[in-house]
């Protein structure tokens, strides 16, 4: 994952130390002579800051089957700013620019490890330890959308969604109680990476809860307020 993030985190300085930190990423311009080449910029003038998935909601709160869920779609946030910056160069026509990938069963499990923890640490191994995510960390599944899923309005084949408004986080996380479809009680949890980039949220489901169980209280969460520039 860490190249996932790569251009977010270094624009934000996160870092454990100077030496992880690229001095620059690689542009690809083509000239007005048709000339290519490519030329290392600093990242404060990279125009890529993250590419991550936007899924559907799990599909057992849309009562889907497993194997007719998706595995959602690749967005990148591009700074449209910076790119026209790049392009207006002089004696430069276009320019490329290129994100880290995103491996998309490790990106799912890793999910699933975050929302996992943080049940157990709330909740205890007693409610949440027999949750699929705990299978969802170890070996990766096809279908994983049926329990992990996004609160972005994705629905395919369209690719029409939204992204939640810019937060001054770097990271935030609950747990909340919803209903399947059909209107079975679960326990979730969502979670959003560097919400101040306008990133997705990603929605997972810890475990079904028992009928006349008591319902479960607000989830303050816990947030991470990004530093101070």
């Amino acid at each position: 994952m860490r190249s996932t993030l790569l251009h977010a985190r270094v624009r934000l300085a996160l870092h454990n130390t100077p030496k992880e930190r690229p001095d620059g990423f690689p542009v690809q311009f083509v000239g007005t002579d048709g000339r290519l080449w490519k030329q290392k910029v600093a990242p404060a003038e990279f125009p890529i800051l993250w590419m991550l998935p936007v899924l559907e909601r799990p599909g057992i709160l849309r009562g889907v089957d497993p194997g007719a869920t998706s595995l959602g779609i690749l967005r990148p946030k591009v700074d449209n700013a910076l790119r026209e910056e790049l392009r207006t160069r002089p004696g430069v026509r276009s320019v490329t620019t290129e994100s880290g990938g995103v491996m998309i069963d490790i990106f799912y499990r890793w999910i699933a490890k975050i929302a996992f923890c943080y049940g157990v640490a709330k909740y205890g191994y007693g409610l949440v330890g027999k949750s699929a995510l705990k299978s969802l960390v170890k070996k990766w599944d096809p279908h994983a959308n049926h329990l992990i899923g996004g609160k972005n309005g994705l629905i395919l084949p369209s690719q029409q969604h939204h992204l939640e408004p810019e937060e001054p986080l770097i990271f935030r996380v609950r747990a909340f109680e919803d209903l399947t479809d059909p209107g079975k009680r679960v326990l979730a949890v969502e979670l959003r990476l560097l919400p101040l980039l306008e990133t997705p949220t990603y929605i997972a489901i810890l475990t079904e809860l028992q009928d006349g169980s008591p319902t479960i209280p607000p989830d303050p969460g816990y947030e991470l307020t990004a530093p101070k520039s």
